[in-house]
């Protein structure tokens, strides 16, 4: 079973300033409601083939997740696929709007085994991840206005 997450926030900044926030990886955590403990960064601004270690909490569980950033293109995309525990694909496009920008957050996976029985929690629960780290995100990008 695959499972699909899509939200998406204006924030009143540029572009550059919400990409900025999104390639600085041991970052995520203050914004990202699942980031969890970011262990290892390859390099930082994350750029295409970065590699990072997290700790997260997902429906209940603490796992160990590897990501690489596939999906690089200066103020418009950025997005890191993972493989294990569930293997998918988290995407940020950026559109700007007037003197803001538009993020749209897109998660797609394929989980397997324990988390496929649990794919309906663990969908609602991405989605609830999703919302809130954007408005998150947002609050803190435009804090800093």
């Amino acid at each position: 079973m695959s499972i699909k997450v899509e939200a998406s926030v204006t924030i009143d900044r540029p572009p550059a300033d919400v990409f900025a926030v999104l390639t600085d990886v041991p970052h995520h955590p203050d914004w990202a409601k699942d980031a969890g403990k970011i262990l290892t960064v390859s390099e930082n601004p994350a750029i295409l083939g970065t590699t990072w270690t997290q700790i997260s909490k997902i429906v209940g569980r603490e796992l160990e997740i590897h990501a690489k950033v596939n999906a690089y293109e200066v103020n418009r995309t950025w997005g890191f696929q993972a493989d294990k525990p569930i293997p998918m694909q988290m995407r940020f496009l950026l559109e700007a709007i007037g003197s803001g920008t538009k993020v749209t957050q897109i998660v797609e996976g394929e989980p397997g085994r324990f988390f496929g029985i649990a794919a309906p929690l663990l969908k609602k629960t991405l989605r609830d991840s999703v919302s809130g780290g954007l408005g998150t995100l947002k609050a803190q990008l435009e804090a800093r206005a």
